[in-house]
């Protein structure tokens, strides 16, 4: 009797030994496997840096922006980090009545950007980007100033081995004080009024990323 407890004692042992086996050449071949995703990815993403050198420095900055505190003080953001707020522009292509630039062409921006005559980070007038949790789950700044957003990524977009910067004042989606453009308005008022989501705009997707 005690003969035979052994041999299954081993038969047991013996078929753990193979079980553990097993799951170790599963693991081996996931591991190829994931070496072989990786290197296909670093693969892409390597020629994507060939095209877009700035890619990196976007990423890092993407990743922080949960983290950025907001301030009245301007700050240097890179262009591709911004959402709009609007769903859509001026079909004119034009700035309004509201607008400093009123009624100017925002390709007249963006040739000045081009030529030279403007610098994107050093204009005299920042742009009010708020922070707020979008559709997707993920913390975006949302420029309240989408005409000249537009222009912006226009000269990024012939810019591509440099990450354009702009400066921007960043509130936070409910911050109570007085607007810059109605100081009867709240920022919070001045953001919300200005979002566009699917509630307003079927086709938007409140995601802010095209027009």
């Amino acid at each position: 009797l005690t003969l035979d407890k052994k041999w299954l004692q081993a038969g047991s042992l013996h078929q753990e030994v193979q079980d553990l086996a097993m799951r170790l050449d599963a693991c081996e071949s996931a591991k190829e496997l994931s070496v072989m995703h990786l290197h296909d990815l670093q693969g892409l993403m390597d020629s994507v840096r060939l095209m877009t050198p700035c890619l990196d420095e976007l990423a890092r900055f993407l990743m922080d922006i949960p983290n950025i505190s907001c301030s009245d003080e301007p700050s240097l953001v890179p262009v591709l980090a911004l959402r709009f707020t609007h769903h859509t522009i001026n079909r004119d292509f034009a700035f309004g009545d509201d607008h400093e630039n009123r009624q100017e062409s925002i390709f007249k921006l963006f040739m000045n950007f081009f030529s030279g005559n403007l610098l994107p980070d050093e204009l005299e007038e920042p742009i009010h980007v708020f922070k707020h949790v979008g559709p997707d789950g993920k913390v975006g700044l949302f420029s309240r100033n989408n005409r000249r957003l537009a222009a912006l990524l226009m000269f990024q977009s012939i810019r591509r081995d440099v990450l354009v910067r702009i400066p921007c004042c960043i509130h936070t989606d409910d911050d109570p004080r007085p607007c810059p453009v109605d100081s009867r308005k709240s920022l919070a008022r001045w953001f919300r009024e200005g979002y566009d989501t699917r509630q307003d705009f079927p086709p938007c997707n409140g995601l802010g990323l095209s027009l």
